[in-house]
């Protein structure tokens, strides 16, 4: 199916004219054979009105138009490499059904853009800037790409095209249908070069692309650069846990190396010089070139902020601040540069992780590089790297939340006389000043289940006499309460026994033989049960301490309150 963008309003109700008058369209339906090899090429392209693709097959140096698709830009405004990206994402989506309807045919595709901005987000797969709907796209790009390597064992190449020589430009754009006549030939059977058997990939000048890139960008495909894996080595570096393990093998390798050629060197030494040197032959090839040749090239970024030099061994090291310092050694002051997201990387963070006994992220940046190691960025690759500690996943798990929290009981919401359920506990003791002595004094709560209402005793001491004291002069002020919660401190528990006690005297009976208070403990290891009197402990001692400060308040003996 081909969606075509033509602008047919100029013409009013006489654009059904004019395609009598020009006549059919004669487009070609036999495309390709499923047992010749061909190629597919998906060329990509966005406007502010629209963005699509169009999709050709390459046989025995022909070609032809397969699929072409289109869509409206959303009306939210979005930026071009946007649209870009998301006509890409189209091609990438619709690829599978395409494929589905060749049968047997497995050509090798390439997916064109115009846009290097667009290219080099393919290629790194990353996005520099905060675009999250930009960076979802490339998630989904990227997570197609495996699923397509790992169904069909295809491996889509991202390229480059001029906007002369791409034919999805004819989609988004819009032309007059006099011009499209002359583009016909270009739209269904593509660019020259495409018959022609000659790609123009090497040719191509991609000033925005950084030197990696552009080399995957011009040379032949290679999928493990576009899945951000790194060229193969010899051990396979995924498949060590341990960054001594991998030293230890190494070290075998060589040591048997070593045997073959005659030659006496230290293979456990050579072997980590080995691995940082591999490491950083692979990710900063630029900056490698830089250092060895430095006359006529731009200065790299990380060259000029971290005084990047080569040692005698061929590894790159960082300059540092610290080089004058007689108190650390030369791998510390002039520490190896370490790639952010290499596997070598990841496993001497780990390392570093065990030895500071599996501590946080700054505990293990300092061990790392206490250890001769400069990872660019390392706070933010330890973070990502220590996700993935078992160990510290299981112990910083966050615990079990409490339930949902009950119902109050009926104490709490009856509208009763103030006092009629009660709540009492001790402060701490403070100072205050008797005779000229300072003594320590404790405050005696007792608060109000219902209205929150306030009463404080000072006494001198938290015996379970002082409480009963304390007791019958509230009541004498508030009545008796029929209810007294409190928690499980000796002194309730005393006073509530010694109460029942004092309940067989003639004279406490005639005055609360009618009421039978009842004590109430909280059940054991239950605080939050008795937060009302908390919370009125810590107004309290709050308000005593911005008041009364560093002073000794007078105590008066015959009353217990405040002068």
């Amino acid at each position: 199916m081909c969606w075509f963008h033509l602008n047919l309003f100029p013409y009013g109700r006489n654009f059904l004219q004019i395609f009598l008058d020009w006549g059919p369209f004669p487009f070609p339906r036999k495309a390709l054979s499923e047992s010749e090899p061909g190629e597919l090429f998906l060329f990509c392209d966005a406007s502010p009105e629209a963005y699509g693709f169009a999709a050709y097959v390459v046989q025995k140096c022909r070609s032809y138009l397969v699929f072409a698709k289109a869509r409206v830009a959303p009306l939210k405004k979005k930026t071009l490499p946007t649209l870009e990206l998301m006509a890409v994402f189209l091609a990438m989506k619709c690829l599978p059904t395409i494929l589905r309807n060749f049968g047997g045919f497995t050509p090798e595709i390439h997916e064109a853009t115009d846009s290097q901005v667009v290219l080099s987000w393919l290629i790194s797969g990353t996005i520099a800037s905060k675009n999250l709907f930009a960076r979802n796209r490339l998630k989904d790009i990227q997570q197609m790409s495996v699923e397509l390597e790992a169904t069909l064992s295809l491996y889509p190449s991202f390229r480059y095209i001029a906007t002369a020589e791409n034919p999805a430009d004819l989609i988004t754009r819009g032309m007059m249908l006099e011009r499209f006549k002359t583009c016909f030939q270009f739209w269904c059977y593509g660019p020259g070069w495409l018959s022609g058997g000659t790609t123009p990939w090497a040719t191509q000048d991609l000033p925005c692309l950084n030197k990696r890139s552009q080399g995957i960008a011009c040379a032949s495909w290679n999928s493990a650069i576009l899945h951000g894996e790194e060229t193969p080595t010899v051990l396979p570096l995924k498949r060590f846990s341990s960054f001594n393990k991998l030293l230890r093998v190494t070290s075998l390798v060589l040591k048997f190396i070593n045997r073959l050629c005659r030659l006496e060197v230290d293979s456990e030494k050579l072997a980590a010089v080995l691995l940082m040197w591999t490491m950083q032959r692979q990710v900063y090839a630029e900056e490698l070139d830089f250092l060895l040749d430095p006359s006529g090239k731009t200065v790299p970024g990380l060259v000029r902020d971290l005084h990047l030099f080569i040692d005698d061994e061929g590894l790159i090291r960082s300059g540092g601040r610290i080089g004058r310092s007689l108190h650390f050694s030369g791998e510390v002051k002039h520490p190896i540069l370490l790639a952010k997201s290499h596997p070598i990387t990841k496993l001497i963070i780990m390392d570093a992780h065990a030895r500071c006994q599996h501590l946080g992220i700054a505990s293990t940046l300092v061990e790392l590089r206490c250890c001769g190691y400069w990872v660019p960025k390392g706070r933010q690759a330890v973070k990502t790297i220590l996700t993935s500690c078992a160990l510290c996943r299981r112990y910083n798990a966050r615990q079990v939340l409490p339930p949902n929290v009950a119902n109050l009981p009926v104490s709490r919401i009856e509208l009763e006389v103030p006092f009629k359920h009660t709540g009492v506990d001790f402060t701490g003791h403070l100072w205050v000043r008797q005779g000229g002595k300072e003594v320590k004094m404790c405050l005696l709560i007792f608060t109000c289940l219902s209205v929150r209402d306030i009463h404080i005793e000072v006494l001198p001491d938290m015996s379970v006499l002082a409480f009963l004291q304390a007791l019958m002069q509230f009541t004498n002020l508030y009545g008796i309460p029929s209810t007294i919660y409190g928690d499980n401190a000796k002194t309730f528990v005393g006073g509530g026994r010694l109460f029942k006690r004092l309940m067989l005297n003639h004279d406490y009976q005639q005055k609360f033989g009618s009421c039978s208070i009842k004590f109430c403990p909280i059940p054991l290891y239950s605080q939050w049960v008795g937060g009302v009197w908390e919370r009125s402990i810590q107004t309290i001692k709050n308000c005593l301490y911005k008041v009364v400060g560093r002073e000794y308040p007078p105590f008066m003996k015959n009353k217990y309150h405040w002068m």
